[in-house]
């Protein structure tokens, strides 16, 4: 006998523990103090505010703290997904107040069945959910990609799905940087599919309806706002991203003092504004936007691998230092030096590691981005277990993720040429 959808909902009720009322309103609390005072939101609409029962609301991910603008778009409990790496980095106590506010942490890129059950319980039960589906917070204000599985992810679910665009929280805290640069961010919260639209609509339809939404430039973006931000002119750690010249070529060559970024081997020199756009005193020279450059930066990485490399002979290696995270202490814990390596169709991470020699092959089918800070560490997970990599030449860091990008996007495409 078919079982009722009321019986479904009454069970999937009994297997949530909903967020408590003071926890989370304490936490959220919090959210709006940051907030206000560092992104200094404005609402542009929020279809949301007084929507009852199960819907999931999917957000681009501009910068670390984007979670704490929900609470100016809805007033309800929500569950919330996020990394359990940044979860098991906490303090007990912390991760206590995470469970108790409707946390849910898995690992980027990686969802189990347990995760996807747990999360489809939550919206049976009536509950909202919030994803970040790109995982990452953008490097260089271009958005990443949502992994291909989302939009047949969010069918599953079956509930209404509503988009929440933010602008410009980038500019407040941008990855490459250290320094918080409070200004203004908005914030659109809009109905992207009804439950109905994934009985009407096809695979390549809901994937392009839903990629479309995630996209962004923010450079562009800020060419119509024109927001200015405190200390948004400190270029300082921009090189980290922008490490290959646009005149001269030459890799690692860039350097950052204030607001400047500037070539060692050409001379060519930029002085960023405070609304985080580039000048060039020659203007013919000028890179505005710091998207462009990046873009630039990957086409030419592009180049060098299709142009020079067979798939016999390509290998990018970066000798590194390596944590592990495993759950036995708080964070990763130190565990040896070893290798991180880049083939046409595997990462490898080999060293030696507690004492004994590791070695781990992953195909990169697996992997469309690593989690990384740029000039300082990526991290590559396997199973359960992260692997921290902070390599002996820090700076290569951005090169070495956008190499995995470009390997797994050609490895996509002869996946689907095939198919």
């Amino acid at each position: 006998m078919k079982k009722s959808k009321k019986s479904q909902t009454n069970r999937s009720q009994k297997s949530i523990r909903e967020p408590s009322p003071i926890i989370y309103y304490m936490v959220t609390a919090v959210f709006k103090l940051i907030g206000t005072f560092l992104y200094q939101p404005m609402v542009k609409r929020s279809e949301i505010r007084n929507t009852r029962g199960s819907f999931v609301i999917i957000a681009n991910h501009q910068s670390a703290l984007d979670v704490a603008l929900i609470p100016f778009i809805c007033n309800r409990r929500i569950f919330t997904v996020f990394s359990t790496t940044y979860y098991l980095s906490l303090p007990k106590i912390a991760q206590r107040i995470v469970d108790l506010s409707g946390g849910i942490h898995k690992h980027q890129f990686q969802t189990s069945a347990g995760n996807m059950k747990k999360m489809r319980n939550i919206v049976r039960s009536g509950y909202p959910l919030l994803i970040f589906p790109a995982g990452l917070m953008c490097e260089d204000g271009l958005a990443n990609p949502a992994p291909k599985s989302t939009a047949s992810f969010l069918r599953w679910l079956g509930v209404d799905v509503y988009m929440a665009k933010i602008t410009g929280s980038y500019f407040v805290m941008p990855k490459w940087s250290s320094v918080k640069r409070p200004g203004k961010t908005i914030i659109d919260c809009y109905k992207l599919f009804s439950a109905d639209d994934f009985n009407k609509l096809s695979a390549p339809e809901l994937e392009e309806a839903l990629n479309t939404a995630l996209d962004f430039d923010v450079y562009q973006d800020q060419e119509n706002n024109k927001f200015e931000y405190k200390n948004g002119a400190n270029a300082e750690g921009l090189e980290n991203v922008l490490y290959q010249c646009p005149h001269c070529n030459t890799k690692y060559s860039l350097s950052t003092t204030n607001n400047d970024i500037s070539c060692s081997a050409c001379g060519f020199s930029e002085t960023m504004d405070s609304m985080g756009f580039l000048h060039c005193e020659d203007s013919k020279k000028e890179v505005r936007h710091v998207s462009q450059w990046s873009s630039w930066i990957r086409d030419e990485r592009e180049k060098e691998i299709h142009g020079n490399c067979s798939a016999e002979n390509f290998i990018m290696k970066l000798p590194c230092e390596i944590s592990i995270l495993d759950g036995t202490v708080r964070g990763f814990r130190p565990a040896g030096k070893g290798s991180a390596s880049l083939t046409f169709d595997e990462i490898i991470l080999e060293g030696t590691l507690d004492g004994q020699a590791f070695r781990i092959e992953k195909n990169l089918s697996q992997f469309p981005m690593l989690p990384f800070v740029p000039g300082k560490r990526f991290e590559i997970q396997d199973g359960e277990l992260s692997y921290r990599c902070i390599p002996d030449t820090p700076s290569h860091v951005t090169e070495f993720v956008n190499t995995l990008r470009i390997l797994h996007q050609r490895k996509e495409k002869k996946k689907n040429d095939v198919n």
